[in-house]
């Protein structure tokens, strides 16, 4: 029996200690200022500069608790066996969270923590708006100048491309009135399909074998096409360098 009162006298002292709960709404402003609302069973809680226990009503304003770093600011708040709720001024932009929940309601966001209370966060004001629209016209710019160079690249490398043509065409047919109707077939070859094998060029005119072997060296001499590998591998193209200088 004795044991039995012994146990239900320390149960008595320990619950208060146990049940012991604190709540705190924590309501942060457009200056960085720190409201403080909230309960608590305990009678005798730290709490920062500017807040009091008014018989287990906390209340009072703090500006101790935030800082500013351009325009992030930050905001740390710990307090043993609570339930932190902190709420950010409207048109904030949560940047960063240790731990917890977070709700949006009314253009304010709340952050629901326990004991701890670590966060970080911008409010968009006239000079953010402004930054944020500025950094999309810087953008646009870009997006344009960078359109215009792409577009007058490309336009100029295929007129280029033209030209090139143009004239590559025109001195194959200056050179076709001095070659006979084989060489011609062989130049046009070239120049439609590009580099091929000699087989492959022979099969496409349909010149006997020993004749466009010969055709082939009478080209080559007078430098209008380029020969290159060996054996099965044989290649011919046209002497663009050659062609280009005239």
């Amino acid at each position: 029996m004795k044991k039995i009162f012994y146990l239900i006298l320390v149960a008595f002292f320990l619950l208060p200690t146990v049940s012991a709960f604190t709540v705190i709404n924590i309501y942060i402003d457009e200056s960085g200022d720190s409201t403080f609302l909230g309960e608590t069973d305990l009678s005798e809680i730290q709490l920062p500069q500017g807040i009091e226990n008014r018989n287990g009503e906390i209340i009072g304003v703090s500006s101790d608790l935030t800082n500013k770093e351009g325009e992030v600011w930050s905001f740390i708040y710990a307090l043993e066996n609570s339930e932190i709720r902190v709420i950010l001024p409207k048109n904030s932009i949560l940047t960063s969270v240790s731990g917890g929940d977070i709700s949006v309601e009314n253009e304010r966001i709340t952050i629901f923590a326990n004991n701890v209370a670590n966060l970080e966060y911008i409010i968009r004001g006239p000079n953010l708006e402004i930054q944020i629209f500025s950094n999309k016209i810087l953008f646009g710019i870009i997006g344009i100048v960078l359109l215009i160079i792409l577009i007058f690249y490309v336009v100029n490398y295929r007129n280029r491309e033209i030209t090139e043509k143009n004239k590559e065409n025109k001195i194959l047919n200056s050179l076709k009135k001095v070659l006979n109707e084989r060489e011609k077939l062989i130049l046009e070859n070239l120049s439609k399909y590009g580099k091929m094998k000699s087989s492959y060029l022979r099969k496409l005119t349909d010149i006997p074998k020993a004749s466009f072997s010969r055709h082939i060296q009478e080209l080559e001499k007078k430098k209008l096409i380029v020969r290159s590998g060996e054996g099965k591998n044989k290649f011919v193209e046209l002497n663009d360098e050659y062609v280009r200088s005239k």
